[in-house]
């Protein structure tokens, strides 16, 4: 863990006094541990402790390259599996295509993200907020803004899904659906939103104007995308860090190309 003694870089530390023994930490700018030390008599010295918790690394350069990346693994797998489910009878092939479509997005689809800076500077795991399938999901850094892995996560299937050949409506339909089935409640808005924000980026992609991932994911669309009703965003500060690919993890989902594999 690091250990950042206040500066004006970081925060501002008012004045302590002997009569009350009290003083303020105020303004910090960059989340971390803070080690503070205070002399109170000549001699006498003691310290304190203060915890700003970091999400995860960032992990936007490793997001701008995946979603590059997605069109070739997209129609490589729809491909695959439109040979494995054929059928002379045409609305057969169609059915069977469904029933993957939907297995691998109710069941499959599910990145592993976690991204480490290089001297792994984000505080220990006990104050990351983990959550999803598995623990598959971590609270990470995009563009300065704290995520949860699973709305990058519903953002990422949402370009896979264009790629086989899905609207924007179609696959917020197709989310909603499965929320009611799994947890008899509507999909939520920020879920949506993350769809959304796939769509604008295949839009981007297939037009050759996407220069970069930040050009769709601003600060203010990435914090649309936190959920203080279900989520814990607000409890965690971003990474200053940019994530080390030899000592993080990013694993793509495997997908089946048949309903039961």
């Amino acid at each position: 863990m690091e250990r950042t003694p206040p500066s004006p870089k970081w925060g501002e530390l008012e004045k302590a006094t002997l009569k009350d023994l009290k003083t303020k930490f105020q303004k910090p700018i960059v989340g971390g541990v803070y080690e503070i030390e205070f002399e109170l008599l000549k001699g006498q010295r003691t310290e304190t402790l203060i915890l700003l918790p970091l999400a995860y690394a960032d992990m936007t350069r490793w997001l701008d390259k995946e979603v590059r990346q997605i069109k070739n693994w997209a129609i490589a797998h729809k491909q695959l599996t439109e040979m494995r489910n054929y059928s002379k009878i045409p609305l057969v092939t169609r059915k069977r295509m469904l029933d993957v479509w939907i297995n691998l997005s109710a069941n499959y689809f599910d990145y592993v993200f976690k991204p480490i800076d290089k001297e792994e500077r984000t505080p220990c795991e006990a104050y990351i907020y983990s959550g999803g399938n598995q623990g598959m999901y971590h609270y990470v850094t995009v563009n300065n803004v704290v995520v949860h892995g699973s709305k990058l996560n519903n953002m990422l299937w949402s370009i896979f899904g264009h790629y086989w050949g899905w609207n924007d409506s179609m696959l917020k339909m197709g989310a909603m659906w499965n929320e009611l089935q799994v947890d008899r409640r509507l999909d939520n808005p920020t879920s949506q939103k993350a769809i959304s924000l796939g769509t604008e980026i295949y839009l981007r992609l297939e037009a050759g104007n996407l220069n970069y991932i930040t050009d769709v994911l601003t600060e203010d669309e990435l914090r649309n995308l936190q959920d203080p009703n279900y989520l814990w965003e607000e409890k965690l500060w971003p990474s200053p860090y940019p994530a080390d690919l030899s000592k993080s993890t990013f694993i793509r989902p495997r997908l089946p190309t048949k309903k039961g594999w």
